[in-house]
């Protein structure tokens, strides 16, 4: 199977998680900044098919097991969150809309398969946590880490 690597330390990484690792969410857990790099549902064929050791996915926030279900990893510290675990607001104002932006678990906007994050213009999985607008009917749609990228007031 074809992978990356990094030619200074021992890190190999298959395309579906390099494809992670362009947009970090920044957290502070643990003491001190953390970037954290989402992996949703292409993520989790994966890990059907190269399943992991168990203990290497446990939260480190709840304690409990990490199932087939998208979380978040600092690679530096090894550490993982479920979604839920990580302090992400349900709803946010950003200084790239004019509208609040709530929170969804997936988001398919229509039959079009064309699944593009306002944000930053990159292809986004439906089946992804997602930003969406609903003043906007769902038009405006982007991924947690960009939305986070810029500015924006936590509301709840």
């Amino acid at each position: 199977m074809f992978a990356y690597n990094c030619e200074h330390c021992p890190i190999n990484l298959h395309p579906t998680c390099a494809s992670s690792l362009r947009r970090p969410l920044k957290s502070e857990a643990h003491g001190h900044m953390h970037d954290l790099y989402y992996f949703g549902t292409n993520f989790q064929l994966l890990i059907a098919k190269y399943p992991p050791p168990a203990a290497s996915f446990l939260c480190v926030e709840c304690g409990k097991r990490i199932k087939r279900e998208p979380f978040y990893r600092c690679p530096q510290c090894r550490f993982n969150f479920h979604v839920k675990c990580v302090p992400i607001p349900g709803m946010v104002k950003s200084t790239y809309h004019d509208h609040v932006l709530t929170l969804k678990g997936s988001f398919v906007e229509d039959d079009s398969r064309d699944h593009r994050c306002e944000f930053c213009e990159e292809d986004r999985n439906p089946n992804d946590h997602a930003y969406f607008c609903e003043e906007c009917n769902g038009l405006v749609i982007a991924h947690v880490e960009c939305v986070f990228a810029r500015a924006v007031d936590a509301l709840f």
